[in-house]
């Protein structure tokens, strides 16, 4: 079985779509909501190949079920039998396995939050940001309350005054509303870092993550604080059009 990795630029000159050359590019989170057409929850159903046009590329079709949509309306032709799909450059066909950069792979079973930018076919990945705009879900091991992660895998504490998130270490799982962290998270949390995406050419994208001692200290948003800074956003968002 070969494997096939693509750039997000060259997918790019293929479809000539801005969406992968926007996976380049940090986002804020309060960037992301405001470039989100559709803002939803739901939980991966299935995940199924299919060759596209013209006929080089493979796409995924990634069905969310379970759906809770926190903003915006999905386009008639994503939604089908109170399901939703979204059509994502990659995946495996004819024996290859062809994987785009930038492009977020998802998890069967597992639940998502998930900003859409682009709710037409033919870009490399809809979401906002590419990966940016999905939000793998964990719940508390004790309680069974629902947490957001980012798609590196950080719990989410605050949303800062600049728009971007404060985030934890890595988080291996969440017991009784406290964060426990990978221990093969090496990252040097000393100070404010840089946490850009591959190929971003800003030096200045940076996310606040916090030191081991004082994240113990900090509770981790619930999905539900999460949600309602969402709406809150997406509300004066709709204000200022």
């Amino acid at each position: 079985m070969k494997l096939k990795v693509l750039s997000a630029s060259l997918i790019a000159l293929v479809f000539l779509v801005p969406a992968c050359k926007g996976a380049e590019i940090h986002r804020s989170f309060t960037t992301i909501v405001n470039e989100a057409a559709l803002v939803f929850v739901g939980t991966v159903a299935s995940q199924t190949p299919r060759p596209g046009e013209p006929g080089k590329m493979v796409f995924t079709d990634v069905t969310f079920s379970d759906i809770e949509i926190v903003s915006g309306k999905p386009a008639a032709e994503m939604v089908s039998d109170g399901s939703l799909t979204l059509s994502f450059a990659g995946g495996e066909w004819g024996g290859e396995i062809m994987k785009v950069s930038g492009v977020p792979e998802f998890v069967n079973q597992r639940r998502y939050l998930v900003f859409v930018k682009y709710m037409v076919p033919k870009v490399a990945s809809p979401v906002v940001g590419s990966s940016q705009g999905v939000f793998p879900l964990i719940q508390d091991e004790a309680t069974g309350e629902w947490y957001a992660l980012t798609y590196g895998g950080r719990a989410i504490t605050s949303l800062q005054e600049d728009g971007e998130l404060a985030v934890t270490p890595r988080v291996e799982k969440i017991v009784n509303a406290r964060a426990v962290y990978l221990p093969t998270d090496t990252t040097d949390i000393t100070t404010v870092l840089p946490e850009r995406v591959a190929g971003s050419p800003s030096p200045n994208s940076r996310v606040s993550i916090m030191e081991p001692n004082l994240a113990k200290s900090q509770q981790p948003l619930t999905l539900k604080q999460l949600l309602k800074t969402v709406e809150a956003l997406a509300t004066t968002k709709g204000e200022q059009q």
